[in-house]
């Protein structure tokens, strides 16, 4: 007896351990011993007779509840020593998962009137974790499977544009016709275009998934932008036989937002639905709805199956097989609404058009929490004298400078500084009437050279050329003193446009 109760305070002392219970079984008998927690993990009451649960097993969803009487069987059988299964409990604290373990009490051993220990202890967590990380490693898989394809896809997409572009620069050497050069030299314009969108686009997604993409909020004139967007992306039609139009509605409204964002998703709409519209209308509205402004695109084209529908926002994905993109745009488009706050969505039926649309929430300075600014006032033009400006260029890079050099002759007298340090120097000894500052420079970098140049000089227009695209790289420019900001490639037109207003 000393033994017996020996052996049943140690099954007790195992149970409080952990999330185990324990339990000695006598066929013969139809009676034996189990701790409290063992109970509980079966979902039966405490005071449930032995009996009324081996072979029964009430407290274990119906569809489990075979695999366990089937298990119990055999054991007793002696058909196994052992049988352990993973089942579900179901009663009033919920949904769980336990691990039963039945083993074969040996003949002959100090407690004869026992043929079945049974261990149960609750696996939820387990399981919770295992589902975790299976889960997680599907979505790696499919994760990598889609990024490789759209490596792929980006090896043959950025090649087809740097295909036309060198190939058509290369003509443009070799042909005196007019007419020749000029439709070469739209095609390695179009190109360009392209071959940036595609790398913008790259750029967005890594600051997507780093975390750091970040929404620079103005007052917008909603009615002025959708005009300036339409007006933008007319050009485009052209050759086909599509009317472009905004149709109004939001005359008078305000948001406060990312313009340059919002431009983004519409420029997207409107640029996916020349694609696929090859006859008809593309319709660009704005119009207030409540507390948000709501922007749609509705065009007259292919239309949509329901199936695409359901992942044309997934990365990766590409609105037609055949249609040039990374498959990134319409993605980057809901992640810019979804941090406005806002919402984004399709409405389409295959062979009659699209509807893609997204609102955003119309907040007041003050809700939007928007600091009041400084205007960054103008800088007044130095006098030249009527000579031509002298224009400091501080750019370590031949190729880089050769360019700006043979864009600005005409109108510049250039120098060159190869680094931040000489940049200072010639600045000081030179006095030049505008700088066109390299960020990224060996010596000393361009914004700490700005810095300096600030020090003994607050008149000089100095303007950050870079290839660091961000907003904030931007601020970091404006910051540290320049007047202003061009990212690279450099735009001729835009270029010759600053310096005319920074230096007259």
């Amino acid at each position: 007896m000393e033994r017996r109760e020996g052996i049943i305070r140690t099954l007790v002392l195992v149970s409080r351990c952990g999330m185990a219970g324990c339990c000695l079984f006598g066929s013969a008998a139809r009676e034996g011993y189990a701790a409290p927690q063992w109970y509980r993990n079966l979902g039966e009451h405490p005071d449930t007779p032995l009996g009324d649960v081996f072979g029964r097993w009430r407290g274990i969803c119906e569809e489990d509840r075979g695999r366990v009487v089937e298990a119990e069987r055999r054991v007793r059988a002696a058909e196994a020593d052992r049988a352990g299964l993973d089942v579900r409990v179901s009663d009033a604290s919920g949904d769980r998962w336990v691990r039963i373990e039945l083993l074969r009490v040996t003949p002959g051993c100090e407690l004869p009137e026992y043929d079945l220990l049974c261990l149960a202890y609750d696996i939820t967590g387990f399981k919770l974790t295992e589902r975790t990380l299976a889960e997680a490693r599907n979505r790696a898989e499919v994760n990598d499977r889609l990024k490789s394809t759209f490596l792929a896809d980006m090896s043959h997409e950025i090649r087809t544009p740097l295909n036309a572009i060198v190939g058509f620069s290369n003509l443009l050497t070799e042909t005196d016709d007019a007419a020749e050069r000029n439709d070469y030299m739209r095609i390695v314009n179009e190109n360009n275009e392209l071959l940036l969108n595609m790398i913008s686009d790259i750029l967005d997604l890594s600051k997507i998934e780093a975390g750091t993409f970040e929404l620079t909020c103005e007052r917008v004139d909603v009615d002025r932008m959708c005009a300036e967007i339409v007006q933008m992306l007319r050009i485009r039609l052209e050759e086909k036989p599509v009317e472009l139009r905004y149709d109004g509605g939001a005359a008078g409204t305000v948001l406060y937002g990312d313009k340059g964002r919002l431009m983004q998703v519409l420029a997207n709409f409107i640029t996916n639905a020349v694609k696929f519209t090859e006859q008809g209308s593309i319709v660009l509205t704005a119009e207030t709805a409540g507390e948000e402004v709501l922007f749609a695109v509705t065009d007259t084209g292919c239309g949509i199956s329901p199936e695409s529908q359901a992942t044309v926002f997934d990365r990766f994905v590409r609105l037609g097989g055949t249609a040039p993109g990374t498959g990134l745009g319409l993605p980057i488009c809901r992640s810019i609404v979804e941090q406005m706050g806002g919402r984004i969505g399709v409405v389409s039926e295959e062979g009659r058009g699209s509807r893609f649309w997204f609102a955003v929430p119309r907040r007041s300075a003050e809700e939007a929490n928007l600091p009041a600014g400084e205007e960054r006032a103008p800088q007044p033009a130095r006098p030249h004298g009527g000579r031509r400006p002298l224009l400091l260029v501080a750019e370590d890079t031949d190729s880089n400078y050769l360019l700006i050099s043979l864009l600005l002759r005409r109108d510049y007298e250039i120098i060159r500084a190869c680094d931040g340090e000489e940049a200072v120097r010639l600045c000081a000894e030179r006095r030049p009437d505008a700088v066109l500052m390299d960020v990224r420079m060996p010596v000393m970098d361009g914004l700490e050279a700005t810095r300096r140049i600030r020090r003994t000089d607050g008149q000089v227009p100095i303007v950050a050329v870079t290839a660091f695209a961000y907003e904030q790289d931007r601020q970091r420019a404006l910051e540290a003193g320049c007047s202003d900001y061009l990212s690279k490639p450099v735009s001729a037109t835009r270029l010759r446009e600053l310096l005319r207003t920074l230096v007259g």
